[in-house]
């Protein structure tokens, strides 16, 4: 059988009232129904259809599930889905997600963690060969430490800080609030 200039093998023959030749088009009382593969095959820029349904006045919720599933019998490719479901389907995406993003946080927190404890072991076997060498090398050494040098440095770094932060804050205070917000 050829559909939409497509060979199909035909798997089952249902007679039926009407009449149409196997290559001409189809009376409109049949129904061709095709397996997802074949569907997206024929009609490739067609894309899958939501349909949302209300149960009329005075039906209940429950009634109208029953009433729809019974259609739907004869379209094994449609999925029925309540309001719930549908959310579950969305939430489940985006949860699988974040839980592949997560799970490589916990990879990059792992890495950083295998890093840092082979740096601290690193540093340490290299800073304690390294004293041992200085040890020997050195003999009677002893560790002279500039005290007035690290004096003068401490006091310039203080007045510098003092600089920078006293003076823009005299200046801020001196402006009055309505107008330091009217520029805001």
């Amino acid at each position: 059988m050829t559909l939409g200039g497509q060979p199909f093998e035909v798997a089952a023959v249902v007679v039926g009232t009407g009449s149409g030749g196997v290559d001409g088009p189809l009376p409109a009382d049949h129904v061709v129904e095709l397996v997802d593969a074949d569907f997206t095959r024929l009609f490739p820029d067609e894309r899958g259809q939501l349909a949302e349904i209300d149960p009329a006045d005075g039906v209940s919720a429950a009634a109208a599930r029953t009433a729809i599933e019974e259609v739907l019998v004869d379209y094994p490719t449609v999925n029925l889905m309540d309001q719930a479901a549908y959310k579950r389907m969305l939430t489940g995406t985006v949860d699988m997600l974040l839980a592949f993003v997560v799970a490589l946080l916990g990879l990059a927190v792992l890495t950083a963690l295998v890093g840092a404890v082979l740096g601290v072991a690193l540093g340490t076997a290299v800073t304690a060969g390294a004293m041992a060498l200085l040890a020997r090398l050195a003999g009677d050494f002893t560790l002279v430490v500039p005290w007035a040098q690290l004096g003068g440095v401490l006091a310039v770094a203080v007045l510098a800080a003092l600089a920078a932060s006293v003076l823009p804050a005299r200046r801020a205070l001196a402006l009055p609030v309505v107008e330091a917000l009217a520029d805001q």
